[in-house]
């Protein structure tokens, strides 16, 4: 029963941190959209969170990256690629940022 909890608790873990890496991916295509898609086109419409986020599971769904599981990963991998995860966000929107104060 204890087990069943923790496996419970842990998916729960696992959804939310998918969820919040989507949003964190709609709102840096949001961002990118103002900064470099609305100076070249002006007549497009801006693209709210909502919508971004779809976009960007629409383009993650299309190029997938790692399609196959290796399940002789160590311990020390899967925290690597989690840690991978995480920070790619942050690195992007960072050299996104860049590019759009030198384009400014």
């Amino acid at each position: 029963m204890i087990q069943l909890f923790a496996m419970l608790i842990g998916l729960a873990g696992v959804i939310g941190i998918v969820a919040l890496m989507c949003m964190v991916d709609g709102w840096i295509m949001s961002l990118f959209w103002v900064w470099f898609i609305l100076p070249l086109f002006p007549s497009l419409p801006t693209l709210d969170v909502i919508h971004a986020i779809g976009l960007a599971l629409m383009v993650r769904a299309l190029c997938p990256k790692g399609v196959g599981s290796d399940q002789s990963d160590k311990a020390g991998k899967k925290a690597e690629k989690a840690l991978s995860y995480l920070l790619r966000p942050a690195a992007v929107l960072l050299f996104g940022y860049v590019a759009h104060v030198i384009m400014s």
